[in-house]
């Protein structure tokens, strides 16, 4: 028996015990035709949305051009064409408008996240049922010897259970808090610095360089403090992608007990004074004097650029020092 499309939609999104009557084929026809109604749901209020908040960010631009603001002008300008552009995730807002751009920025997100929870939601509910459905299909044409329609039954079902946009739909609201943030992830702490942050799950519910990032309390030698960092995203933290890298110290190494001994010597006096610190002394008539220090900087894999922050002191009557430079190796190379 055929039925009207309104017909089995209504029946799969609302009426179960009418689905063991169903056939295999209208069992997919009515689920498919119950998942586009609730995608073009969630479309079309996503669509109302960014409609209002393109309208919104008209008015926010026309009032910093008439200000005389040409950054914040030039910013909201740009977010309006992320919106138009359909651009998702979006990335940070730009720090040159972030008081302007901020709160806006929130309170869309917080409406987008509500949507897309919805829709989640709904689409979880639709695929729950399918599958349960298809499952007392498969064991019912087995037991009646329908061998051929409960396997197209079963491949049916691995179809849906391995659907991309249900596995998104099924992870996104454990992710996303009733305030539309997204929930934490990881706790990250810095090489070098030591600087903890929070990372959350970006807008398409992983953990990426898109990431946001957030100061946290830490807690170090018996003390709680909060740490203090710019960054914005997992990639300007760490120094990674395309974003604005936050400069840091990336590695540090101080001698507690104010010695700095070479491992490798060639051509110079080393000794420690209390109050003038490490001593290295060229001997007479050396050329190419030659200091090497043992696991300062580690063993990489790849190139790497270092900083180095150290004092120096020559003693002005010191005429044969030249020239001194740092490289990552030993004497012969």
């Amino acid at each position: 028996m055929k039925y009207p499309i309104h017909l089995l939609t209504m029946v799969f999104a609302s009426m179960t015990v009418w689905l063991p009557a169903l056939s295999i084929e209208d069992l997919q026809f009515s689920y498919e035709a119950a998942v586009l109604e609730a995608n073009e749901g969630r479309d079309k209020q996503l669509g109302t949305l960014n409609q209002r908040y393109l309208t919104a960010l008209s008015k926010l631009q026309k009032q910093a051009q008439k200000q005389g603001t040409l950054d914040k002008a030039v910013a909201i300008k740009n977010e309006g064409i992320l919106i138009e552009e359909k651009t998702w995730p979006m990335p940070p807002v730009p720090k040159t408008a972030s008081k302007t751009l901020q709160g806006p920025r929130r309170t869309y997100l917080k409406a987008r996240f509500s949507i897309e929870k919805d829709w989640a939601l709904k689409t979880v509910m639709l695929a729950d049922k399918m599958e349960k459905a298809l499952k007392g299909k498969i064991l019912s044409l087995t037991k009646s010897g329908n061998l051929e329609e409960a396997q197209g039954a079963q491949v049916l079902l691995k179809k849906i259970q391995e659907d991309p946009e249900l596995a998104t739909a099924r992870e996104l609201p454990s992710r996303v808090m009733q305030s539309g943030k997204s929930r934490a992830g990881f706790i990250v702490r810095r090489n070098g610095d030591n600087l903890e942050v929070m990372v959350r799950y970006d807008s398409k519910g992983k953990i990426s360089l898109k990431s946001p990032v957030e100061n946290v309390v830490e807690q170090t030698g018996g003390k709680r403090e909060k740490g203090k960092t710019s960054a914005r995203t997992l990639g300007e933290f760490v120094g990674v992608g395309a974003e604005d890298t936050e400069r840091h110290i990336a590695l540090d190494y101080t001698p507690e007990d104010g010695k700095l001994t070479p491992e490798e010597v060639i051509g110079v006096d080393v000794n420690f004074q209390n109050d003038e610190g490490t001593v290295y002394e060229i001997k007479r008539g050396t050329k190419n004097a030659y200091l090497g220090f043992s696991n300062l900087l580690g063993t990489l894999s790849s190139p790497a650029t270092y900083r180095i922050f150290g004092e120096l002191k020559i003693p002005k009557g010191n005429n044969a020092l030249s020239g001194l430079f740092f490289k990552h190796g030993n004497s012969t190379g």
